[in-house]
């Protein structure tokens, strides 16, 4: 999943430049709105994560907050850190 957040990330890097050739700033890119297309062979009735989180595991389209490995090490996904409550 990483390797293909990276490489989604590489290819939206390659678009700085604008038609005439000058270079566009972050902030006008960020303005822009962008669209992930994905081919299924299901007809969606929700986009909802929480309806249909079966559907988007298969397609390996989401990335959890973070990810326990093979020796049960909770490792950073998304989340680039978190904390502990002391309330539990």
């Amino acid at each position: 999943m990483k390797g293909a957040t990276a490489g989604l990330i590489g290819l939206a890097g390659c678009s700085g430049t604008s038609q005439d050739g000058e270079r566009t700033s972050s902030s006008e890119q960020m303005e822009r709105e962008t669209t992930f297309r994905v081919g299924t062979p299901w007809n969606p009735d929700s986009l909802d994560p929480l309806v249909k989180g079966w559907m988007f595991r298969k397609l390996n389209v989401i990335e959890p907050l973070v990810i326990a490995d093979y020796n049960a090490s909770v490792k950073p996904g998304v989340a680039s850190g978190w904390s502990t409550s002391d309330d539990n």
